[in-house]
């Protein structure tokens, strides 16, 4: 666990504490970093048991590139402890992910923006 703390304070840039709330099971808190050189807002979920000790944590991240990114910096560092086979291999599987989802961030508003003036077009032809 202390690795991945370890991993979260040096690849979130700019982590800032935006909002917290919290109730008798545990709290919530509400954050924005730069993660992989994207922006990015998040919340933790912390869970507690009766004891005091954190029994969960949920972590959601936002936009879907951060959390790529996310996976890819901390993944490797993470698994990098382990052998360097293990930080290469994360590197391997996460870093495509990344170039995909930027791309299809890119891509994407154009598509649907083609799409929509196509389906116009159609319906001026069956309209004249």
């Amino acid at each position: 666990m202390r690795l991945r703390i370890a991993a979260v304070q040096q690849n979130f840039l700019g982590l800032r504490v935006t909002e917290e709330y919290t109730s008798d099971d545990g709290l919530v808190i509400v954050w924005d970093a730069t993660i992989d050189g994207r922006a990015a807002a998040g919340a933790d979920l912390i869970r507690v048991n009766a004891e005091g000790r954190i029994s969960e944590i949920i972590v959601f991240i936002r936009p879907l590139d951060a959390v790529s990114g996310a996976a890819a910096v901390i993944g490797r560092q993470v698994a990098s402890r382990r052998s360097r086979a293990h930080g290469a291999a994360m590197v391997f599987m996460t870093r495509p992910l990344v170039s995909c989802i930027r791309i299809g961030d890119k891509l994407t508003p154009h598509l649907l923006g083609y799409a929509r003036t196509r389906r116009a077009r159609r319906r001026e032809k069956t309209t004249a």
